[in-house]
């Protein structure tokens, strides 16, 4: 066996210590070395998204984008909830409902 020192050799003692150091930091501070990008490289949209409601999605697209997809007789449902909410106050119930 040679004792001969090669960067190989060199590395694993390295690593051990960036191992210990990286257990004892919260993902937090590990994870605020690095930008949005790279922190979020390798990760569906969906397993993003589902840990925002959609509320919060849906107020940074302009109106057009929230509204894409939609049909016309589903917005129209929505305008006429809002207005009997608005005339009623009540969340859009009737008196009788």
């Amino acid at each position: 066996m040679s004792n001969e020192w090669t960067p190989e050799k060199a590395m694993k003692p390295g690593e051990k210590w960036i191992n210990a150091v990286l257990d004892a930091m919260s993902p937090e501070e590990v994870l605020q070395r690095y930008g949005p990008e790279d922190r979020l490289k390798g990760l569906r949209p969906e397993g993003v998204l589902k840990y925002y409601a959609p509320e919060q999605l849906l107020k940074e697209l302009p109106p057009e984008e929230r509204l894409s997809g939609l049909r016309p007789e589903e917005i129209e449902a929505y305008l006429q909830k809002l207005k009997r909410q608005e005339k009623f106050g009540n969340g859009g119930r009737t008196v009788e409902g």
